[in-house]
């Protein structure tokens, strides 16, 4: 009888980076269908995160046989990927955006590949980073990169929902895991 064996980190970290190029992929298809459908606030296109998220994922790729201390590449992915989501969702609308689902995606991968600190840590990330998006655009809103704007209710419940689900699917994947 097979006996069932966990896959490794490196496992984890290569599924990681394919998954990645992937969902980078897929979002290209969705800008160039629906280019005139996002309304972009700043001058960076929707196309140039994208690109950016592929070939982030490639270097990853071709980094991974290469690296020594997996778990310090594994913080440094998943870190780079809120950081690249916080980015897609700032360009697609904010709060309005239908990418802030994204951050869950980041949120499991910690929790199954660092287990619940770690993923706890990376919702942590993700909700400071949405939160800042949100809260940026009234408390310090930078005349450089966005028009300052007010704050609706319906985006602060939405802000204070996205925050709980990710914390909450953190601790469950966490333990799961």
């Amino acid at each position: 009888m097979p006996v069932f064996e966990a896959p490794t980190l490196s496992v984890y970290l290569r599924r990681l980076g394919w998954g990645r190029l992937w969902l980078a992929g897929l979002l290209l298809v969705i800008d160039a269908f629906w280019s005139g459908w996002f309304a972009v606030p700043y001058n960076v296109p929707f196309f140039t995160l994208c690109l950016i998220g592929a070939v982030a994922s490639v270097a990853f790729l071709l980094a991974l046989p290469n690296v020594t201390n997996l778990p310090r590449f594994a913080w440094l992915q998943l870190t780079l990927d809120i950081v690249l989501e916080t980015a897609i969702v700032s360009v697609t609308g904010g709060a309005q955006s239908i990418f802030a689902s994204l951050y869950i995606l980041s949120v499991v991968t910690a929790g199954v590949i660092l287990s619940r600190p770690g993923g706890i840590v990376i919702a942590g990330l993700a909700s400071l980073l949405y939160a800042g998006l949100i809260l940026g655009r009234t408390v310090f809103p930078l005349s450089l990169f966005m028009k300052p704007t007010e704050v609706t209710s319906l985006e602060v419940v939405t802000m204070f929902t996205n925050t709980g689900v990710l914390l909450v699917a953190a601790i469950l994947i966490g333990s799961l895991a």
